[in-house]
């Protein structure tokens, strides 16, 4: 056993201990999801606040997190506070070095969360190695779109962004702050 994998052990050991103070259930899903350095939401599985904070609380055990997909989250409604502590996380080791996906598409509500993933595009302690952002699904504000087509351009390794259904262009300044 490597130590990568014995790092995922641990980060596994810590998810057990936290589903336990919690009175949870570990899932399968979950610790597979320590193994392959992926949070996915699959099939529901892994899809209640309590199952993310304790997940969450993982992250920092992991030796990397390749790809964060929360696509499966349709029709849960994640806690603000639990999505802001995953964001929260995504600009600390081992996830500011390793994340190369970050799909949140459905999964945010309110303009702290959207106001945080732009900082998190923004950072210098963020995911640099981000290729691919999906935010499908996701209504932004008109105020918002400047700011969030600005941290996009100033990514500098997205090559990716899905920014679909999000009501963009909705209002008269929305494709000019797309175009700049």
């Amino acid at each position: 056993e490597d130590e990568s994998d014995f790092l995922a052990d641990i980060a596994a050991e810590r998810y057990i201990q936290i589903c336990h103070q919690k009175g949870l259930v570990p899932t399968p899903n979950a610790l597979e999801m320590a193994r392959q350095r992926c949070l996915a939401s699959k099939n529901g599985e892994v899809c209640t606040n309590a199952d993310f904070v304790a997940f969450v609380a993982m992250i920092p055990l992991l030796d990397r997190l390749d790809s964060v997909n929360l696509s499966g989250c349709h029709g849960v409604q994640l806690d603000q506070q639990v999505l802001m502590s995953l964001l929260e996380k995504m600009q600390r080791q081992p996830v500011a070095t390793s994340l190369r996906e970050l799909n949140l598409s459905g999964c945010l509500s309110g303009r702290d969360s959207l106001i945080a993933v732009m900082g998190l595009l923004q950072s210098k302690h963020g995911p640099r190695g981000l290729l691919q952002l999906d935010l499908a699904g996701i209504a932004v504000p008109s105020q918002f779109v400047q700011d969030l087509a600005e941290a996009i351009g100033a990514h500098p390794n997205l090559k990716h962004v899905s920014i679909a259904n999000t009501h963009l262009g909705l209002d008269q300044n929305s494709p000019k702050a797309i175009l700049q």
